[in-house]
């Protein structure tokens, strides 16, 4: 599950069976009064939901905002990602992968996603088209499964004189 950032009380949360939802948590009871009951948790609180033909049945492993608009990636166990407008409940592009996915990140500004493959390394995409940017390939001592499973981007400013 994952908030967006631009809209602060609606929470993208994914399910086993593949299906996805957007949760308005100011109107879920659950949530702002604590404790959940069934009675409780109720469709009125779903904004809408999310399952087409891109995102298929496959549960979604990881959810990631884009920082400033109503963007999210969507990795589903089919090593698809998906980008969905959160707005209109619209995917606008996805992303087929040949390997799997370990994690996907929007840069801080948005501009850029960084997806990172367990064997092949990171590839860094235009997030307004996902047009490949660059590829960092992983030496061969890297590659091996279970050595490495997240990352972080950072950006380094240089300094001034």
């Amino acid at each position: 599950m994952a908030y967006l950032p631009c809209k602060e009380n609606q929470l993208i949360v994914a399910y086993d069976s593949g299906a996805v939802i957007l949760i308005d948590t100011n109107a879920c009871s659950c949530l702002s009064n604590g404790g959940c009951t069934t009675s409780a948790c109720n469709t009125k609180e779903t904004i809408g939901s999310i399952q087409s033909d891109h995102s298929g049945l496959a549960p979604i492993r990881l959810i990631k905002c884009h920082p400033t608009k109503p963007l999210a990636l969507l990795v589903g166990q089919d090593q698809v990602v998906s980008i969905w407008n959160m707005r209109n409940l619209r995917c606008i592009h996805t992303l087929e992968c040949d390997e799997p996915i370990i994690d996907i990140e929007y840069t801080l500004n948005g501009n850029v996603i960084c997806l990172a493959l367990l064997y092949t390394g990171i590839y860094i995409y235009r997030s307004k088209d996902v047009q490949l940017l660059k590829h960092c390939p992983l030496n061969s001592s890297e590659r091996k499964p279970n050595h490495w499973l997240c990352y972080s981007s950072h950006v380094i400013k240089p300094q001034k004189n």
